[in-house]
């Protein structure tokens, strides 16, 4: 579940835009299939500690990241956005 201010769950329950960004790792599995655990976890790490700065960079740090087993889901939450034209 989104980590939300009470200023953002009004805004969640008004209506949103939910964004989603899938960076697949191809080969991956292939790759990693007979991996022991000890090395998995290293790779997964390595791969955490690319992703952070450019994330940060991005300013999408503070989203909600989650690890599908073979590439990564990104979830960026937009309030719908009341303006004179209609909505955003």
């Amino acid at each position: 579940m989104f980590d939300t201010t009470a200023n953002e769950e009004k805004d969640l329950k008004s209506g949103c835009t939910v964004i989603c960004l899938y960076l697949d790792m191809i080969g991956s599995t292939k790759t990693t299939i007979n991996f022991p655990t000890e090395k998995l976890d290293r790779f997964n790490r390595a791969l955490v500690g690319q992703l952070a700065p450019h994330l940060k960079k991005l300013e999408l740090d503070k989203e909600l990241l989650k690890f599908t087993g073979d590439g990564w889901l990104l979830f960026k939450v937009l309030p719908i956005v009341k303006t004179k034209n209609g909505f955003l």
